[in-house]
C-alpha cells in the first residue's frame, strides 16, 4: 500500500494576508512515528493530532510522539461496518476506531486499548449487539443493533434513547431491502430542531 507522509503546517498569523506562505514540515517514522503507512488522521480537543498507523495510534503534540498499542484480535465485532480506518473522537475524552468489521475503544486520559465494549454499551443503555456505530460532528453517537433498531446517545444530558425500529419502516420493497439511511435522513429534521443544533450531521 503507498506510503504517506504525514505534514504538519504552521500558520505564521492569524491575519493571513495573500504574499504569506505556510510553512510544511514532513514527519515520518525519523521523527518518531510509529510506521509511515498512515491509515486515518483525526484531532483531539486539545488539539494534539491522532495519526492510525499498523497496530498503533500515535498521539503527536506537535513535538512528540506517544503511542496507543492495539490488538485487532480483541476488537468488537462490527458486522455492518465493511469499510477501512474510521476514527471518532467523543467529549469523553474516547477514541473510536472502526476496520473492517471491528470496532476498538481508547480511552485517551488513560492512553489505554478499552477491551470488553459489552460493559460500556450497557452502560450507555445498549443492551442489544452493536453492529455499526457512527459520531456526528455534534458528539453525538448513534448506535445500529442487530435487530436493527437506531440508538441515539445525546452528548449533552448522556441519555441514550431508541430512534428508529425496523417496524417503522414501513412496507419493504420487493427485494426485500428498506435502507435504513434514507429512513434516517427523513428523521433527523425533527431531531434536528428538538434536540441538537441544525449544523450537526450524522457521518456514516
Amino acid at each position: 500500500m503507498k506510503n504517506i507522509i504525514f505534514y504538519i503546517f504552521l500558520i505564521p498569523g492569524i491575519g493571513l494576508k495573500a504574499q504569506e506562505h505556510y510553512v510544511f514540515s514532513p514527519i515520518s517514522s525519523i521523527n518518531g512515528l510509529s510506521d509511515n503507512r498512515v491509515r486515518t488522521i483525526c484531532q483531539l480537543p486539545d488539539k494534539r493530532m491522532i495519526v492510525i498507523t499498523e497496530g498503533l495510534v500515535n498521539i503527536y503534540d506537535g513535538a512528540t510522539f506517544r503511542y496507543m498499542h492495539y490488538d485487532e484480535q480483541q476488537a468488537y465485532s462490527l458486522s455492518k461496518y465493511s469499510g477501512f480506518h474510521r476514527a471518532y473522537v467523543d467529549n469523553e475524552n474516547h477514541l473510536w476506531l472502526k476496520n473492517q468489521y471491528k470496532l476498538m475503544l481508547f480511552d485517551i486520559q488513560t492512553e489505554r486499548f478499552t477491551p470488553n465494549l459489552d460493559s460500556i454499551f450497557l452502560l450507555q443503555g445498549i443492551k442489544k449487539h452493536v453492529v455499526n456505530l457512527f459520531i456526528d460532528t455534534e458528539d453525538n453517537i448513534w448506535y445500529l443493533t442487530e435487530n436493527d433498531e437506531l440508538f441515539f446517545r445525546n452528548n449533552k444530558n448522556k441519555k441514550t434513547n431508541l430512534f428508529l425500529t425496523d417496524k417503522e419502516k414501513g412496507h419493504r420493497p420487493k427485494n426485500g431491502r428498506c435502507p435504513l439511511r434514507s429512513q434516517i435522513l427523513n428523521r433527523i429534521p425533527n431531531l434536528l430542531s428538538a434536540e441538537r443544533p441544525k449544523q450537526a450531521k450524522v457521518v456514516f
